[in-house]
């Protein structure tokens, strides 16, 4: 699928690179994409990919990881695989920086957070109020296995009741999200008042290749970067451009090579100018709507009172309300008119919706004319049609 540009919302792009992969008839993620760049803002990004349901999916799958993982559980391997000395390498260029912005009392959320390496560093630093959230149910049993941290399976895309947050950790997750806007409107609603988000990703700015072994494959192999799951390639200027756009300001960006050459950065919710007034305003607009409500209440209550069979005109919008605020939906209706012809052959409460036409066939019933609006042209209407009806008004028509 075409993506617009997540950091200024450009549709005009130019390709850089086509990214294919053969695919086996099992085991597989997608075809590829195209690496593109923005003409706007210089974004660089996975181009004609799935929608992000599809990568929903495969990431509470998580075949590829899982495989490692069952690998790893059934050699009976400690903790120096080359998983974990990868990850240990990253995550002590990552946890100073998260704790310059912590307090032992922050409630801290890690959005994707695999099996919680990180979140367990925190607990043994004596951080009590975390919590992990991952799509991939198997990598949240281990998590609780190993390090006994409370992380429940779910995407950030989902509707969660888990509270605020402090500080929220993205940690290598944005560089996988097609829809980043959506994504971090999501997350940061779980931010409380002056709350920060830390984002780490692959830094583009240092796409380098490297003989060197204490490198990871994205610096040895060619177009690794380019990998299956990365959809974003982020740099210290689109990051910002992206937070910038969504009214974050920059607390801290750096970048920093680990094992890999890592972008880095915290951000905080910048302050909303809270309107003191309009809530007052509003509450005045109720109170004179349901003061003019009761004025029509009375007018239908004793329509309903009577029993009497009516017409009434108006199936639109003003009808419908009337129906659901007054006591309208019990009085006698036969039909409603309406010369809209979208209304033509539907129903409105179980009742026919007829066009004025067909009036002149009927019985002389009166007609409640259900429209402020209209009222007028309705009444000119039925004077031209030379109906003989009863004519019953919600609104004065010198108003």
């Amino acid at each position: 699928m075409k993506r617009i540009c997540e950091v200024c919302s450009s549709r005009n792009n130019k390709i850089l690179y086509h990214q294919r992969f053969v695919l086996p008839t099992k085991y597989f993620f997608h075809s590829g994409y195209d690496v593109a760049v923005c003409n706007n803002c210089g974004f660089v990004y996975a181009d004609n990919i799935p929608e992000q349901e599809f990568f929903e999916e495969y990431y509470k799958e998580m075949s590829k990881k899982t495989f490692y993982l069952e690998k790893k559980i059934f050699e009976k391997s400690n903790k120096d695989t080359y998983y974990d000395k990868e990850m240990n390498k990253r995550i002590k260029f990552t946890m100073p920086i998260i704790e310059k912005h912590i307090s032992k009392k922050d409630r801290i959320l890690d959005v994707g957070c695999y099996t919680g390496e990180m979140l367990a560093i925190l607990k043994n630093k004596g951080y009590k109020n975390i919590l992990g959230i991952d799509p991939s149910d198997y990598a949240v049993k281990l998590a609780k296995k190993w390090y006994g941290i409370e992380v429940i399976t779910a995407s950030a895309f989902d509707d969660l009741s888990i509270g605020e947050f402090d500080f929220i950790i993205l940690a290598h997750v944005m560089e996988h999200i097609k829809d980043l806007r959506l994504f971090i409107h999501k997350v940061s609603s779980y931010l409380a008042p002056g709350g920060k988000i830390y984002i780490e990703s692959p830094n583009a700015d240092n796409f380098f290749i490297s003989k060197s072994s204490k490198f990871l494959p994205e610096h040895q192999e060619s177009f690794q970067q380019f990998s299956v799951e990365h959809i974003n390639f982020f740099t210290k200027t689109s990051l910002a451009n992206l937070m910038n756009s969504l009214k974050f300001k920059k607390v801290s960006l750096a970048t920093k090579v680990s094992v890999i050459a890592i972008l880095s950065g915290v951000w905080q919710k910048k302050p909303v100018k809270k309107d003191k007034i309009i809530e007052g305003k509003i509450r005045k607009y109720i109170k004179e709507s349901a003061a003019l409500l009761k004025n029509l209440t009375a007018i239908i209550d004793k329509v309903v009172k009577n029993k009497k069979k009516i017409y009434v005109w108006g199936a639109g919008v003003h009808t419908q309300r009337m129906l659901s605020l007054t006591n309208l939906i019990h009085a006698n209706i036969v039909a409603f008119i309406d010369s809209n012809d979208s209304y033509k052959n539907g129903k409105l409460v179980n009742k026919p919706i007829m066009s004025p036409e067909a009036l002149k066939k009927k019985s002389k019933l009166p007609i409640l004319i259900s429209s402020k609006g209209y009222q007028e042209a309705i009444l000119n209407q039925i004077k031209q049609m030379r109906l003989s009806n009863e004519i019953i008004l919600l609104y004065d028509t010198k108003n």
